[in-house]
């Protein structure tokens, strides 16, 4: 069962990238035994990708975590960047998505995570919010001079058009986040895959499982 519904897929892709003539993409498909992560992460290791896609079940497997057990053991274990979608979303079409947010909380590795992001969103007409979201009590002058110093990094590698960099107060960091998606026509989320990471616990945690099936928006994992 398993493998005639691999190759279903397979040949669905295949038919695809030929009716759409798209070249320069070679498909292939592999069956492996074992625990779904571990045998993920084994073929992350021999393949070496430059961008791990998964698809998430949270919401249909009934679990609280918000993508689910298998890809959250993944972003534990790999360096790979990955592209997560919504087993209940809509068809993602990366030509029509003008507006990717990354949100930041100041990490060092933010430059590389961003030039990668760069790399990636590059064959597509994509403007790159860079928010920092803080409680509305906070008055520290150095988180601003933290997004400052982001943002001059930012102006001099991409130019002024294509990154905007802001804080945003919030008390509710996800009524925020969700209120930035909406008002900004966000089409795809990145973050930084922290343990200890402010944006990391949202967004993994439980707290962000309503906005995840709410808008079913893909997220952009880098390490």
């Amino acid at each position: 069962m398993t493998k005639a519904k691999i190759k279903e897929l397979y040949y669905d892709i295949r038919n695809r990238l030929e009716k759409e003539k798209i070249e320069g993409i070679e498909v292939d498909y592999a069956l492996s035994g074992g625990t779904a992560s571990s045998e993920i992460l084994n073929i992350c290791n021999k393949y070496q990708p430059d961008l791990m896609i998964m698809g998430s079940r949270g919401e249909t497997a009934g679990t609280t975590n918000l993508l689910g057990s298998v890809v959250s053991n993944v972003i534990e274990e790999t360096n790979v960047p990955m592209l997560i979608l919504s087993d209940q979303g809509d068809e993602v079409d990366f030509e029509n998505i003008r507006n990717i947010m990354y949100a930041t909380d100041f990490d060092k590795a933010d430059f590389r995570a961003i030039a990668n992001l760069k790399y990636i969103t590059q064959p597509y007409d994509m403007k790159i919010h860079c928010i920092h979201f803080e409680d509305k009590s906070t008055n520290d002058p150095l988180e601003e001079h933290r997004m400052q110093i982001l943002r001059k990094y930012l102006k001099r590698a991409f130019g002024d058009s294509e990154v905007s960099c802001r804080i945003i107060y919030e008390d509710e960091k996800m009524e925020g986040i969700d209120k930035y998606i909406h008002d900004h026509d966000i089409g795809v989320i990145a973050i930084l895959a922290r343990k200890h990471n402010l944006l990391q616990r949202l967004f993994f945690g439980q707290m962000s499982r309503k906005l995840f099936i709410k808008t079913h928006m893909p997220i952009l994992v880098f390490h």
